[in-house]
């Protein structure tokens, strides 16, 4: 369990001024220290999906979450495609309840008005702040490289390739990952590597992240491809020669020190896209796929279907009495199960075997061939590996999804904030040139004599240039 310091202070308010707040903080933790693995309510539901947009498909993907009944969402990047943080808020207000528990990541679409007190950071910290007052522990920053625990699921986000670099956000997940005592962790990002979608987006993140999660035995989910995979149990991510380390049933999955799976679910309202066969003929590391134009269900192909641009991956935790087992599906629009499966925890979480057989996360996968030298991009590789495209997979594969503008595959290397945040905490506004930080070391109480620690406020002040698709 994560323990909670008494008392964090926080200098600067949205209006620019130095009144200093409090709010409580994480502490520490050391890899390894725990009381046992901490398990998720029984029957617990999780909704993830990404890319949004602003239209009638996004209204019913949200209509989707609740009528499912889920705990809460998780949003792999890109909200509303406009630029306008007010419009996303109000339509996840509008679907879902203003009490209603949210948590994402920053996606490529996200960039120009993430920052200021009126930005997107701002209102996922208003939609956060449901799952904080409800008990959710979280420090980092949000949205971007950060974690979150709440009702048992541990979750390990990343900006990586849009805010943050590949190799901090790598190492930032990997520690997290070693220190955290939960059953089940859940990695979510917005970009992609070519092999992890099955579109034209171009290797964007890196092989680290996904090597970080695969070897503490963390689900990964992301967006960006407008369409819905998820693969077999992968025990070698880096490494396509070998299939990534495909194996086993494409109807369960085993996740474990040293196994995982990848799901992309980027169907949530902004439009469907075309599989890329000449990227993807040869992949063996598919156990289904939905896309506008091709539908595998568990190895099946369906020749007979009608593709709905918008969906949801549902995650139910600790089912049939057994708090290592869950079973996942994704649901369209029209209510259809286009994908159902099982998923395994073995061993125990993060650095421990929590059921105690030794038998697993042995620490002999993930590296050596599966490292950064199978990353063709490289850091900051621009619109590579297409081809026949200008700047990335354009407008001409995409079904009812407006008029969107190509990948550029431009993975920035951004910085990582170590600020940690609870109740009440707010970020300064751009326009009022006022920020709030804190070091990633949590505060102290400290003795009345000494009063309360007013932190200086900087200004974020840079605007970053806006990456399109």
């Amino acid at each position: 369990m994560f323990p909670l310091a008494l008392v964090g202070l926080i200098a600067c308010d949205d209006d620019g001024n130095d009144t200093p707040r409090a709010y409580p903080t994480v502490a520490d933790r050391e890899p390894g220290q725990s009381d046992g693995p901490t398990a998720t309510p029984e029957g617990l539901r999780v909704a993830f999906f990404g890319d949004q947009g602003d239209s009638s498909d996004t209204l019913a993907v949200l209509d989707l979450v609740k009528d499912e009944g889920a705990a809460f969402l998780v949003i792999a990047g890109d909200f509303d495609y406009g630029d306008s943080p007010s419009t996303w808020d109000n339509n996840n207000v509008d679907r879902l309840g203003e009490d209603y528990p949210i948590f994402a990541v920053v996606g490529n679409h996200d960039e120009d008005k993430w920052d200021g007190g009126s930005g997107y950071q701002a209102k996922l910290l208003d939609r956060m702040q449901n799952a904080i007052d409800d008990g959710a522990i979280c420090e980092g920053e949000p949205g971007r490289n950060s974690v979150c625990t709440y009702k048992g699921l541990f979750m390990a986000m990343s900006g990586v390739g849009v805010m943050d670099g590949k190799d901090e956000s790598a190492d930032y997940l990997r520690e997290q990952l070693e220190a955290n005592d939960a059953i089940w962790s859940v990695c979510i990002w917005h970009k992609n590597m070519t092999d992890m979608q099955t579109g034209s987006k171009t290797n964007d993140t890196g092989w680290g992240v996904y090597q970080a999660c695969q070897d503490e035995g963390a689900i990964i989910i992301t967006g960006h491809e407008h369409a819905y995979s998820r693969t077999l149990s992968l025990t070698e991510l880096g490494s396509e020669p070998k299939g990534h380390g495909a194996t086993g049933d494409a109807a369960e999955v085993i996740v474990g020190e040293g196994s995982t799976f990848v799901s992309v679910t980027g169907l949530g309202g902004r439009g469907m896209r075309d599989f890329d066969a000449d990227k993807h003929d040869d992949d063996t590391w598919w156990a289904s796929i939905y896309t506008s134009d091709l539908y595998v269900k568990n190895e099946m192909v369906i020749d007979d279907f009608n593709p709905e641009s918008g969906g949801v991956l549902f995650i139910d935790f600790n089912v049939d009495g057994d708090p290592y087992k869950a079973h996942g599906y994704y649901k369209n629009i029209a209510g259809e199960i286009i994908d159902e499966y099982d998923i395994i925890r073995e061993g125990g979480s993060g650095s421990g075997d929590g059921d105690g057989d030794g038998d697993t996360g042995d620490g002999d996968t993930g590296d050596g061939d599966t490292g950064d030298t199978a990353d063709a991009g490289g850091d900051g590789m621009t619109g590579d590996g297409d081809g026949d495209t200008t700047g990335g997979d354009g407008d001409g594969d995409v079904t009812g999804g407006g008029d969107e503008a190509g990948d550029d595959g431009t993975g920035s290397d951004g910085e990582t904030g170590g600020m940690d945040w609870g109740p009440d905490f707010n970020f300064g506004d751009d326009d009022a040139g006022c920020s709030c930080s804190s070091s990633s070391t949590p505060s102290r109480p400290l003795p009345a004599a000494l009063g309360l620690l007013v932190l200086l406020c900087v200004g974020r002040g840079r605007r970053r240039s806006k990456q399109s698709a």
